[in-house]
């Protein structure tokens, strides 16, 4: 893929004139078409060292997994390529992109978490996009970023559709759950059943194909989705499965139901997308007894995504 070539033709197609519309352009064009790289966390420290000097050819994108460093070159790449002069910010840890345009400063930090690359593929408005004012980096739901944000919506950059539908689902589920304690012989099976129908249309939301959120963005958003339907307080029982060999990731939520578990994997179809999908038990039993078996070194329990979405989800503040 000519990335550059590409990034010139949407800048003209969507009458991108300002340097800053179209450093946002480029930032959200970036999260749309790279996945962050799940095998990161899994490498040691000659393997950590090697990525982060990773680079990608904006001329020939080959490879669509990233890290915060070959994002930050990749977009500063971008950036001057259209007359924005932009610097890494950050440390050995952790890159961003720091810019200053028409003599304000601006951040860009795409990996911060997960949850940004999937929000931008989605079609959501991103949060760490920001413009820094003394220092103090500003809300992106305020302010000229925001203005940006809405401006891009009404050129179908951006959509509010996803976040209508996730707002109309989270009324229909309050509505279910009403009913399931109505009728539960108690609340310990009222909450069992609402779980479970929870993790059924999270299924159906996170299974567009449009999306194309890869693993670790796809567990943020499943995380941000169990949060919004169910509450912060609701602890997912999930074991994870890799295999370096293979760069295979599978999630594996566990619900429970009168005492019976059921299963939801998070996992790469055919067509290369991930899924989440309702398995049998038999298919967990034989991946734990594979795992346990050949892949002892490569099981591991992950703990929560660090992400959040917070209460400014959409494109604008309304």
């Amino acid at each position: 893929m000519n990335l550059l070539a590409l990034a010139r033709q949407d800048v003209e197609k969507y009458s991108l004139k300002s340097k800053l519309e179209i450093a946002y352009y480029l930032y959200i064009k970036t999260g749309q078409i790279f996945k962050y790289n799940p095998a990161f966390k899994f490498m040691d420290e000659k393997e950590c060292e090697k990525a982060k000097q990773e680079r990608i050819n904006i001329l020939n994108v080959e490879n669509f997994d990233i890290i915060c460093f070959s994002w930050a070159h990749t977009y500063i790449d971008l950036l001057k390529c259209f007359g924005i002069e932009a610097k890494i910010g950050g440390n050995n840890q952790h890159a961003f992109v720091e810019m200053v345009i028409d003599g304000e400063a601006y951040q860009a930090d795409l990996t911060k978490n997960g949850g940004e690359i999937a929000l931008i593929k989605m079609g959501l408005r991103p949060l760490h996009f920001n413009q820094v004012v003394n220092g103090e980096i500003i809300d992106s739901s305020i302010g000229k970023v925001a203005k940006m944000s809405q401006s891009f919506c009404e050129k179908g950059i951006l959509s509010k559709e996803l976040l209508m539908e996730i707002n109309q689902k989270e009324r229909a589920l309050h509505y279910i759950n009403t009913i399931f304690n109505q009728k539960a012989k108690n609340s310990k099976e009222a909450n069992e059943e609402y779980t479970f129908c929870v993790y059924r249309e999270i299924a159906k939301i996170m299974n567009n194909p449009e999306f194309k959120l890869g693993y670790v963005s796809g567990r943020t958003m499943i995380y941000f989705l169990l949060e919004k339907y169910i509450g912060v307080h609701y602890k997912p029982n999930f074991t994870h499965f890799y295999n370096k060999d293979k760069t295979s990731f599978i999630e594996i939520y566990t619900v429970v139901r009168e005492g019976i578990p059921y299963y939801f994997a998070y996992q790469e179809n055919l067509n290369g997308m991930y899924e989440l999908q309702e398995v049998p038990a038999l298919y967990v039993e034989c991946l734990t007894n594979t795992y346990m078996a050949d892949h002892i070194n490569n099981l591991a329990i992950l703990s929560k995504p660090e992400f959040s979405f917070n209460s400014n989800l959409g494109c604008v503040r309304s």
